[in-house]
């Protein structure tokens, strides 16, 4: 029997663990590799959703009282980031102090931001000052990881299996690396004769 590797990403008050199981028989296997797929397929829509969903309720319009769109901005403020600098995001969007301040590009800058990969939600408010408009960015950062172990391991050393996978120490939360992650393991072991074994990611809060 194969001892398989347990791997743990400690983020934050979260933690991300990998495990291999030892081998399996071939039709245990054959109807996990079916029961994955379809679980699988169900996951990445309830995403697909839950994502839509969040871009919905992101929207200026939801966030926003009705304005006239004639008014210039004279301030914008970014609230909630905590390891993202307010001048890095400012660098991300559109919007500037002087310009006029439009709906169509305040969108446009919750899109950009969302794309950084740097923040779960990202909306919109403003409020009227000095004769026009402040425009306020409220963010809420992703998890960053703090720590990666591994444990019961004994054929690869932990520095090895690091070299194999993207996600790092420091990096914000991304859960779809960790799944690329999940299938770099997976044919890791695979080419190394250990065909049966299986990566699986949890996480711990």
């Amino acid at each position: 029997m194969i001892s398989t590797p347990r791997i743990l990403l400690l983020i934050l008050l979260l933690t991300v663990t990998f495990s291999i199981p030892s081998r399996v028989q071939a039709q245990d296997a054959e109807s996990a590799d079916s029961s994955e797929e379809s679980a699988e397929e169900e996951e990445q829509a309830a995403d697909q959703e839950a994502a839509q969903q969040t871009m919905e309720m992101a929207t200026p319009a939801e966030e926003t009282p009705a304005v006239a769109e004639d008014k210039m901005i004279k301030a914008i403020e970014i609230i909630g980031n905590k390891t993202i600098s307010t001048p890095k995001i400012l660098t991300q969007i559109k919007s500037r102090v002087g310009l006029q301040y439009l709906e169509t590009v305040v969108s446009e800058d919750i899109k950009r931001l969302y794309n950084t990969g740097y923040f779960t939600d990202v909306r919109s408010k403003i409020e009227e000052q000095d004769g026009g408009t402040k425009l306020i960015f409220e963010v809420q950062e992703k998890p960053v990881i703090g720590e990666i172990t591994f444990s019961d391991i004994k054929r690869f050393k932990t520095d090895n299996l690091l070299k194999e996978i993207k996600t790092k120490p420091g990096d914000f939360l991304d859960n779809k690396q960790v799944k690329e992650d999940v299938k770099t393991l997976q044919e890791f072991y695979a080419k190394k004769g250990m065909t049966d074994a299986k990566v699986e990611s949890e996480i711990y809060v």
